[in-house]
């Protein structure tokens, strides 16, 4: 009888040690919400997946890497293509600043109509001229014993696309002549109408050069060079010729104005990583 009493505590014991253990086991992992496991990647390494759970959020957040990603090459690599610009985009100021604002925005308009019938005379389209940037704003004059108002300037821009390059300069000479006090040129940019055909070459440049940039880190490290599992691409915008801030004073708006469309430069940059075979 006592031989059974001793064995039944044992199995009880044993019982209440092994529900211990697991509850222990239990809240370590649920402290900590830290576990992984792994598998074979796509490329043939071995992919390791870290997933973590908290108790104060709801969900599982996933993240993983791949071996041979993290121990591959990364390189990257640029394509310059130099193009000629076949058309430029200039863009006219027109402001005009009156005690009233009617009297400003007729006087914008009057001088706006007649830069538009002069470069309408030099053949470009109605789709080539856009109106933009209307504003109407108050003007002051500080003093002393605080700001008084003066008046009101009305402004607008008209951008002209000019596809006939030689046609330029006799555009803007007559649109300063014609528009008078009241029109300055904000800016005369030389741009490509179509710049896919150049950014393409540029591009092809470009991952040349990482891959033989690549090539080169593999002989110099004794290693083979394996296929690319990622490329990425950055572009900037073609480097415009550009003439700003060309406002004329009055007497000198009849004079011929010297303008060079010269070249554009388009880039392309790539960022590439290689696996090691």
């Amino acid at each position: 009888m006592e031989n059974r009493i001793f064995k039944l505590l044992i199995i009880l014991t044993s019982v209440v040690l092994i529900s211990a253990c697991s509850q222990t086991t239990d809240v370590a992992d649920q402290n900590t919400g830290v576990g992984n496991s792994a598998a074979l990647s796509v490329d043939g390494g071995t992919s390791v997946v870290e997933y973590a759970a908290s108790p104060s959020t709801r969900g599982i957040s996933f993240g993983s890497y791949s071996e041979n990603a993290a121990n591959g090459i990364w390189v990257s690599g640029s394509g310059a293509v130099t193009v000629e610009p076949d058309i430029a985009v200039i863009r006219l100021g027109v402001e005009v600043i009156d005690t009233k604002v009617s009297t400003a925005k007729s006087k914008a308009s009057n001088s706006s109509n007649k830069v538009l019938r002069v470069v309408k005379n030099n053949g470009i389209a109605d789709k080539d001229v856009q109106t933009s940037r209307l504003s109407i704003q108050p003007r002051y004059e500080y003093k002393p014993a605080g700001r008084e108002l003066i008046g009101y300037a009305v402004s607008w821009d008209l951008v002209i696309t000019v596809l006939d390059l030689d046609k330029v300069e006799s555009i803007i000479d007559d649109a300063i002549t014609a528009g008078g006090e009241f029109i300055t040129i904000s800016s005369i940019n030389f741009e490509l109408k179509d710049a896919k055909q150049a950014k393409s070459e540029a591009r092809a440049i470009a991952v040349k050069e990482a891959i033989d940039h690549a090539q080169e880190i593999a002989d110099a490290a004794g290693v083979n060079l394996g296929k690319p599992f990622f490329i990425s691409e950055s572009s900037s915008s073609p480097v415009y010729s550009d003439y700003s801030g060309m406002a004329m004073a009055s007497m000198e708006r009849s004079l011929s104005i010297p303008i060079e469309s010269g070249s554009l430069d388009i880039l392309v940059s790539v960022q590439a990583r290689f696996l090691i075979d």
